[in-house]
């Protein structure tokens, strides 16, 4: 009697955080990432010059922020109405695919403009080469076959389900366990651990080269680091968690585990699901770092993307 209790419980505490938490989340990551996203791309086309490296592959990031943002809306119908699914199969694998498309580029983007940097830090005087558009060209091309190469076999693994006349689409984590595994590995492997080794290893190469350099202003040495410092800290707070966790819960989403130890998981796993999603709002804080033209710019227009979208007008008859 008691461990029908308690497992109910556990199923309570899953179903209330998918309704309640994730629906919550999702619709602030929304309208707050909207009005940030949507400021970043109009500073970038009509307010940023010259387009340099580093300005080519932002604008990529936030405009991958900002197709994962419009699928946001399609979440919040299906969490809010207790995991009921209307919106078809096709939708479904688009919804889920733009999640991991937005996760893994924004990731192997960011893992080339620390690499970059830290050339820059090397060689300083290749810094105005590496800078030039053509870079930006090529790490784009890169990152987006690579990318895609990875994630393509997703589409085969999302569809909906239907049980008891309830139609779901499940994420990736809560597929079958024994045919997503040894993809998850992989996609894990490749697609986050590398990249934050070498994000890593960039911040460490950039800290030492400016220790050796006592002629260099601070201030020129704080810039110097700040940025992939920031990186770290998306890849860590944002990326970081999401994937331990993931790996957690396929890995006890099997019959021989008690049901309320997967449901346990998976409870903890929806909390740390959305940081991932939250990855959107701390790369406006990355857009910010990378120039000064973006960041004297954004507080004004931000302010009036938010008039446009959400102060209430009054219609003249």
């Amino acid at each position: 009697m008691r461990g029908n209790y308690v497992t109910n419980n556990c199923t309570d505490l899953v179903d209330q955080l998918k309704r309640y938490y994730l629906t919550v989340i999702y619709s602030l990551i929304f309208i707050l990432g909207v009005v940030g996203n949507i400021s970043a791309l109009l500073i970038y086309f009509f307010k940023v010059r010259p387009w340099k490296n580093t300005t080519i592959t932002m604008i990529h990031i936030a405009m991958t922020d900002f197709l994962y943002l419009m699928s946001l809306p399609f979440l919040v119908k299906y969490y809010s109405n207790n995991d009921f699914w209307t919106l078809g199969d096709f939708m479904c694998k688009l919804v889920r695919f733009i999640f991991h498309l937005n996760m893994y580029g924004t990731i192997h983007l960011l893992m080339f403009v620390s690499i970059f940097r830290c050339i820059a830090v090397i060689y300083p005087l290749k810094a105005p080469d590496l800078q030039k558009k053509r870079w930006g060209l090529l790490v784009i091309f890169i990152s987006w076959i690579t990318i895609g190469a990875l994630i393509t076999p997703m589409l085969t693994m999302f569809s909906t389900q239907t049980t008891n006349d309830t139609v779901t689409c499940l994420d990736f984590a809560s597929l079958d366990p024994q045919k997503i595994q040894v993809y998850n590995f992989i996609l894990t492997g490749l697609g986050f651990f590398i990249p934050l080794l070498i994000v890593l290893i960039c911040y460490i190469i950039i800290v030492m080269k400016l220790a050796e350099r006592p002629e260099m202003p601070n201030f020129r040495k704080v810039k110097a680091r700040r940025f992939v410092v920031l990186i770290l800290v998306v890849f860590i707070i944002c990326f970081l968690p999401y994937h331990v966790l993931r790996i957690i819960r396929i890995s006890t989403n099997y019959p021989s585990y008690s049901s309320c130890v997967t449901n346990t998981v998976q409870a903890v796993y929806i909390i740390i699901r959305t940081f991932a999603g939250i990855n959107t709002l701390f790369d406006l804080l990355l857009y910010t770092a990378a120039g000064e033209q973006f960041k004297k710019a954004f507080i004004p227009t931000a302010a009036s993307v938010w008039h446009c979208l959400f102060t209430p007008r009054l219609v003249q008859l």
